[in-house]
Parts: C-alpha cells; structure tokens; sequence
C-alpha cells in the first residue's frame, strides 16, 4: 500500500484518506517543493541511460489516450503518466526525497481518480505539458524543467480545485 493512501484507526481498520481542498493545496506545496528538487538533482546527475528513459517513458504516455471511448479515465495512460513522472526523477542519487516524491504523487493520484478527471476549470493541452517538461529535462535546464513541472502540478491543482466547487455546489460532498 503506498504510503499517506490510507489512515489506520485503531480497534477499527484501514480506512481510505479523506480528500479536502486544505489537503489538497498542502499536498501541491510539498509536490512541487520535493519533485523539484529531486528534478533539478535527476538533471545534474542523471546519466544517458536515465535521458533514455525520459525519452521512452514520454514516446509511452505520448502514445496512448487519457481517455477511453466511453470518457473514463485510461488505466494505461495512468501507469505510463506515473512511470514518465518517475522516469524524470530517477536520475537523482537520493532515494529518499525520490521515495517521498513518489508518495506525494501517489496520494495525488487519489484526487485525480475521485474527480473523474474531468477537466472543467478550462481546456488544457497535458500532452505539451509533458512534452515541455521532457524537452527541458533533456536539455539540462534546470529552471525551465522545475518551472515547466511546476506549472503542470499547480494547473492540476486548480481544476481539481474547481471540481470540489462544483460538488459543493450540488452536495455531492460534504461541506
């Protein structure tokens, strides 16, 4: 079980985080402190093995569709969306801010899963979004790939930030 995905209570069992806007904009925070961190280390040690497979994690989630026919999510393109986020941090010698990234992203994935993943808030275009945050990853530039990867968490963020509106707005959550 990935770490911060469930809460155990004592006498009681394991239950599933509960999901909240406070949550969710802390969560962003430490995302995009700890992965760029942990890009801008993959950058400056990363090997040509690890651009290798940068490159082929992006060719993979590049490949398929978010969405299947009927609009629900991939589960393919969620495994390669997880394994190109990896891929660009595995180039970092520190196996414990990758580990503690990895995690943040995994509790992420809880919120994207429980919004359907619709984008609502405005079109977005998630594949440049990858593209660039690859393109400057391969080129060694530090600021532009932190700032690309940035950008893609907190717009992320905001249309599921947009999402808990809309549901308050209808009661299908609790305030």
């Amino acid at each position: 079980m990935a770490e911060g995905l469930a809460v155990a209570k004592p006498q009681r069992g394991f239950w599933v985080i509960d999901i909240s806007k406070d949550d969710l904009r802390h969560l962003t925070d430490a995302r995009v402190l700890i992965e760029t961190t942990v890009l801008g280390m993959s950058i400056q040690f990363g090997d040509l093995g690890w651009e290798s497979g940068v490159l082929a994690a992006h060719h993979t989630l590049a490949s398929l569709p978010a969405r299947l026919p009927d609009g629900t999510l991939n589960g393919d393109w969620l495994e390669a969306h997880a394994n190109f986020h990896s891929a660009i941090l595995a180039g970092a010698p520190n196996l414990r801010l990758r580990a503690l990234a990895e995690s943040l992203r995994d509790v992420t994935e809880v919120y994207r899963c429980w919004s359907g993943g619709v984008e609502v808030l405005e079109p977005r275009d998630v594949a440049r979004e990858h593209r660039l945050i690859m393109e400057a990853t391969l080129a060694r530039n530090i600021n532009q790939a932190t700032a690309e990867l940035t950008l893609h968490i907190e717009k992320t963020t905001q249309q599921l930030l947009f999402r808990f509106s809309l549901l308050e707005q209808s009661d299908e959550i609790e305030k």
